[in-house]
Parts: structure tokens; C-alpha cells; sequence
């Protein structure tokens, strides 16, 4: 791990986001927070129910782990570039992307917006 660090909600999210805790990750969002996927619009993930499908989803592998490569953050939106380099138990490749996050006046997260080419790791159910 690098020397950047995180904040608030911010980093709240991002313990959540390695421990695969869907009760604390939704914790971190407003009422109407909202995940949009690298996918684009058509994946947009918008209140409690489908945050909680999203992550029940995206957790399935386990946690994820992120190396922080860059920071930028002005108080309201934070723009973190980073690697994911585990997912679960899985060691991957190291895989680019960066979020951009928007913090609501309460302090928690509005939104949450991915942009990678990340592949997930295959479930067997």
C-alpha cells in the first residue's frame, strides 16, 4: 500500500470494500447514494436495495485489495486512482481503474463512479 491516504467516508469505504462487509458499505452512502459501474448508465445502482444487490453481487469473491496510486480531493469529490490486485483469495494482475466519489452534506457518499476494464473473478455457486 502506498502513503496515500484516505478520509471519512472515504476510507470507511474502502475498509468495507476490503473486509466484503455489505452492512457496513451501505453504511457509507445516503438514502439515495448511488453506484454507476464502468459499464455505464444502464448500471446504475441508486438506494438502499440496489446498493445492497450490487455489493451482495460484487462481495461473492470476497474482498477486494487496492494499491492507491493517486489522490485528488477537494472536500465534496475525491478522484482516487488505483490497482486492484487481489479480489477474494484471488491474486490478479495488476488492474488500473479510478473512482470518482461525491460526498453528500450529511458527509456520507451521493455517489460512487467506476471507470476500469476489471475483470471479475468467476463464482461457482
Amino acid at each position: 500500500m502506498s502513503g496515500i491516504k484516505l478520509s471519512g467516508v472515504i476510507e470507511r469505504y474502502h475498509e468495507m470494500l476490503a473486509a466484503a462487509d455489505v452492512p457496513g458499505m451501505l453504511k457509507q452512502f445516503d438514502d439515495n447514494g448511488l453506484v454507476r459501474e464502468p459499464i455505464g448508465d444502464r448500471e446504475v445502482h441508486r438506494g438502499r436495495n440496489e446498493l445492497l444487490r450490487f455489493f451482495d453481487r460484487l462481495f461473492a469473491s470476497g474482498g477486494m485489495s487496492l494499491e492507491r496510486c493517486s489522490l485528488t480531493d477537494d472536500g465534496a469529490s475525491c478522484a482516487l486512482e488505483y490497482n486492484l490486485t487481489a479480489w477474494g483469495s484471488i491474486q490478479l494482475p495488476h488492474q488500473a481503474g479510478i473512482a470518482i466519489y461525491e460526498r453528500s452534506r450529511a458527509g456520507l457518499l451521493a455517489a460512487v463512479r467506476l471507470y476500469d476494464e476489471v475483470e471479475r473473478p468467476s463464482v461457482t455457486h
